[in-house]
Parts: structure tokens; sequence; C-alpha cells
């Protein structure tokens, strides 16, 4: 079985089977981490331990999508630390001994083996209700499972998605969100997310845009509305003909969408829309969000 082996004092990372092993470099991050259910309100969140019970060995990591992949390792089933049989260069402190045929050094370190998801699973009620939290306190996030595969050598490789809009929108919370927007909705915000930094202005305000339709259509009780008349009748419906802060922001992006269009720029002379006008969309869908009641405080 594959194993990871952690040196107490140097923060050195092994990699073999359990017991024996040779160094990773450069080190690869480790984590603590631990699964819940999605559905609880609360998590346990890990405490600071050495060694901790579950680790997470990152592998990749995008920070304009908030994606991980990387594999969990367990230390449970092993005394800590252990010994260990290495093969290290970089270590000439190390008392050598006679191994299979040759020989090695000898190091105890905290020892990790490959953790089965499967029994998590069970517990949670499956992948897509499993709650992975990194870190410990007071310091964490809290990811999503997206996918999970088999390695050549046994091992489950998972793909994270983060929980958290690292400050583009601020967080959801889904069971707020009415029940026939919340699959759409959820996965427009997704869609500006992934613009910023990556897309053009305009395509960041055409996300916006589209993410205010479904908030409005759902406030004025018709999803066929386009945004503007969404706004409207949200307006007559709620407000007595009246905006309030959500009404503009809205009437915002729709003026910066407007003017997206080539014909609208040699109308107004306007120019091309800007980065700076893609960002006040952006934080408009932010301000609406918030006005809604749908977001965490």
């Amino acid at each position: 079985m594959y194993a990871l082996g952690i040196c107490p004092d140097t923060g050195a990372i092994y990699e073999g089977d359990t017991g024996s092993g040779t160094r990773l470099i450069p080190a690869p991050q480790v984590s603590p981490a631990s699964f819940h259910c999605s559905d609880l309100k609360e998590f346990e969140i890990p405490k600071r331990s050495n060694p901790p019970k579950i680790i997470f060995r990152e592998d990749y990591f995008d920070p304009i999508t908030r994606i991980r992949r990387g594999r969990f390792y367990s230390s449970s089933n092993y005394t800590q630390p252990g010994n260990w049989s290495i093969n290290d260069p970089h270590r000439t402190d190390l008392r050598v001994r006679k191994w299979r045929d040759g020989v090695a050094q000898e190091a105890n370190l905290y020892t990790f083996a490959g953790f089965p998801l499967e029994p998590i699973f069970r517990d949670s009620g499956g992948a897509h209700k499993t709650t992975v939290i990194i870190g410990s306190e007071p310091h964490f996030t809290t990811w999503k499972i997206i996918s999970t595969e088999v390695t050549f050598f046994r091992e489950t490789l998972v793909t994270l998605k983060s929980y958290r809009s690292l400050g583009v929108l601020p967080d959801i919370e889904h069971e707020k969100v009415p029940l026939d927007i919340r699959g759409p909705l959820l996965e427009s915000i997704e869609g500006i997310e992934n613009s910023v930094d990556r897309l053009g202005p305009i395509d960041v305000v055409d996300r916006c845009r589209a993410t205010l339709s479904i908030i409005f259509g759902s406030l004025c009780g018709s999803l066929e509305k386009d945004l503007a008349k969404a706004i409207s009748a949200y307006m007559n419906r709620e407000m007595k003909g009246q905006d309030n802060l959500s009404t503009w922001a809205a009437k915002i992006v729709g003026r910066l969408h407007s003017r997206g269009k080539p014909n609208e720029q040699f109308r107004y002379s306007s120019g091309p829309t800007t980065e700076m006008e893609a960002q006040l969309a952006v934080n408009c869908v932010a301000a609406v969000l918030s006005g809604t009641g749908w977001t965490k405080c």
C-alpha cells in the first residue's frame, strides 16, 4: 500500500510502501482534513494535532476556478511515529542500518496510508452530500466533491471545488434559495466567478445580467421575463412602483449590458466596456444577492 511519512522535526515528506520510502522533492502541500454531511448546519472543525487523523495531499490547484485535486491519507491504523527505512541524501544526521540487500537510513516518521472514501460516502449519503473541510482552527476552507477516480496504484484521486467565492461574490445559503431556481442560480453565479480575471469585460457583464434575470424573475414570480420587465414587475408587486438599492443595482447592470452592443456604443459614443465597468457589474450582483437574504452573514 502506498503511504506517506512525515518527519515531525523537519517536515520532510517521504513516499513509498508502509515503513520504507524516498523523500519527495519538492514536498507536496499537505493539510489536515475532515468529512461531514453537508446537511449539517455546523461542522466540527479539526483541532490542531500531531499527527492529524486525516490529511489531504494536494496534486493540483487552480485559484481562479477554485478547483483542487488530490488524495486523502489516514494515520489511524499506525503507532505514531513509525520506524521507516528511507533513502534521503539530504539527511546526514540519521543512523544507517542494514536493510534488504543493502543499507538504508532509519527515521521516525508520522505514517499515513491511503484513505478509502466509500465508508464516508455511506455514512453521509453519497459524495454529493459530503463536505470536505481542509485546514484546522482557526483557518479552514470548505469544499464539495466533484468527482472521484481510482488510480493505477489503487489510490482514490478526488476533485474538489470550493464552496466559497473567495471574495468575488457573497456566499450563498443554499437552503434559503427557492428550489425552482436553486440549480440555475448557483450555476449562473459560478459562471460569473469563473469569468472574472479570465474573460473580457463584456462576457462578465453578460453573466451578471443572466444571474440578475434569474433573481428578479423569481422575485416577480415570472421566470420568463427579461431583466428589465422583471425589475418593473418586482417593483410594482413588492415596492409600489418605487426603486430600492437592489433595483437600482440591477438597472445599472442592464444599462452596462446595453452599452456593450456595438450599435449602442456608436449611438452614445461610449466606447467598449471597460474592466472597471465589469467589476461594477459584479459588485451590483453582490449587492442584489445580499438584499435577497439568501447569503451567509
